[in-house]
């Protein structure tokens, strides 16, 4: 029998789905549970776009370490900051360079005004015994520094022999300017080969789903790449954040889960050549294996996604994303947009339908909860596989039978499942006689059970929504006598469960 306590979960979600409204026809419906919501919404710790909300204060010496590991430092600023950067460490080497020419002349006495005036008037040294040649002015000097520095010729200026401080001086401004442009040409080389702005390219499903699985509930999202040159090793890994209490009772405010996208059996490095869906199988090692749907509208974490890959020049890149559990749509799967073209026997890649997603039976218990269903004897894979794939219609598909045929597989309802199997007994053992009425008035199949004498009066309410819960999201329940029932649970009423038309 199945415990008490996830029937009356079942309930519970119930009691919410009646006040729900008809969801919307737009192919990118919201989240039905994010209304029941009521706590404040945080920000996030990582955008959609890859950038971290994460600001730093009162880090000791911060500016000093920074200084100290310089080329990051240079590297990881915007452009404006380098070239600001490279145009005045140019500047003040050659004018530093120019004052202690200046300084060096000055002292030898290039300047001394009991000397006689040239033409333009200025009183200086004669040339043979001057430190610089025919260098007059301070401009003059700092011409001649910027042409030491970058070799470009002296021309008329030029050192002489009588001054040896001028040469030491010359030789350390060549070995500063080498120094200078070998650190600088690196920070821009660096900062134009790095794929930074590759993972602008990838692009991640605007929302998650979850849905069934070959039997199991499982996490899906998706992720693309625009680019004809595709990344090489690439792997995925994505994590659950969220507080959690220890038993000492410490706070750990953003306690890391893995969760496994394959990596043991290696599904976790992908090809993306083409869109591809990550998947994440929800089982007793994964932090999302007690959520059911309507504990994820109450949920507050972030799951992460970091893809990681090599581009073509040898550098690793890495994207990053994240949702939060109003962006997971329960009861979903993406959409299919790879399409064979038999005019050119390529295979085409629709990325307008990326983000879009169509809804699939699913039931809204967690994962855990469907194993105790499992225990109690129902098997669930027969429950989310079509039972002929030759029937399932699959327009502009692929010829040959593909993982995209496989997806679109439209399946009878669970209630048909049980009743033409008499299964319901699994999960209502009191149940003595049920038949199925395919609703002919909404086309939508409800049980009817036959005989209630031995159904406990406080359970009936619990127990008349397990079946209808198996179905695809909230959309609804009629029944007879419903706010009677709302107002006393022990109430006689006839147990009708079905999908609003």
């Amino acid at each position: 029998m199945v415990p008490y306590g996830t029937v009356r979960r079942i309930s519970e979600y119930h009691s919410y789905a009646d006040n729900l409204e008809s969801p919307s026809s737009n192919n990118q419906k919201p989240n039905i549970f994010s209304r029941f919501s009521t706590r404040r919404i945080r920000s996030r710790l990582v955008e959609k776009d890859g950038e971290y909300n994460i600001s730093l204060a009162n880090v000791e010496k911060q500016k000093i370490k920074y200084f100290t590991d310089i080329f990051t430092t240079l590297i990881e600023l915007k452009w404006r900051w380098v070239l600001t950067v490279f145009v005045f460490s140019f500047l003040l080497s050659w004018l530093f360079f120019a004052i202690v020419y200046y300084v060096i002349m000055y002292l030898h006495g290039d300047f001394d005004f009991s000397t006689g005036e040239d033409e333009d008037g200025a009183n200086y040294k004669s040339s043979s015994s001057a430190c610089l040649t025919n260098t007059k002015s301070f401009l003059a000097v700092f011409m001649f520094s910027m042409e030491t520095q970058h070799t470009i010729g002296y021309g008329s200026r030029y050192p002489s022999e009588q001054c040896p401080e001028i040469v030491a001086a010359l030789c350390l401004q060549s070995i500063f300017g080498l120094m200078i442009q070998t650190l600088l040409a690196g920070v821009v080389f660096a900062k134009l080969s790095r794929p930074h702005k590759r993972a602008a390219t990838l692009i991640f499903s605007r929302n998650a789903c979850i849905c069934m699985r070959d039997g199991k509930l499982c996490f899906l999202f998706r992720v693309g790449d625009m680019r004809k040159t595709h990344l090489a090793e690439a792997h995925v890994r994505v994590q659950l954040i969220s507080k959690r209490v220890t038993n000492e009772g410490e706070l750990l405010p953003f306690q890391q889960f893995d969760m496994d996208v394959g990596f043991s059996s290696g599904l976790d490095r992908i090809f993306v050549a083409w869109p591809i869906t990550i998947c994440h199988v929800i089982d007793e090692a994964s932090p999302l294996y007690e959520y059911s749907g309507l504990d994820l509208a109450r949920a507050r974490f972030e799951i992460t996604v970091i893809l990681e890959g090599v581009v073509q020049n040898g550098a690793t890149m890495q994207a990053t994303s994240s949702y939060l559990p109003s962006e997971i749509i329960w009861g979903s799967r993406f959409e299919k947009l790879v399409t064979y073209k038999r005019d050119n026997g390529k295979y085409e890649i629709d990325f307008s339908k990326f983000h879009n997603t169509y809804d699939v039976d699913t039931p809204m218990l967690s994962a855990k909860e469907i194993d105790i269903l499992k225990m109690a004897g129902l098997n669930f894979q027969t429950l989310y596989r079509c039972e002929n794939l030759d029937k399932v219609i699959n327009s502009d598909d692929t010829p040959y039978d593909s993982i995209q045929k496989q997806e679109n597989m439209h399946r009878k309802s669970i209630v048909h499942h049980l009743a033409s199997n008499n299964e319901y007994k699994l999960l209502l053992p009191f149940v003595t006689g049920a038949k199925i009425d395919d609703g002919e008035t909404c086309g939508s199949p409800f049980l009817v059970v036959e005989d209630r004498s031995s159904i406990p009066p406080h359970g009936e309410s619990d127990y008349s929504f397990l079946i209808d819960s198996m179905k695809a999201g909230p959309k609804g329940i009629e029944n007879t006598r419903k706010d009677d029932m709302k107002r006393n649970l022990s109430i006689d009423w006839s147990i009708q469960v079905r999908r609003t038309c």
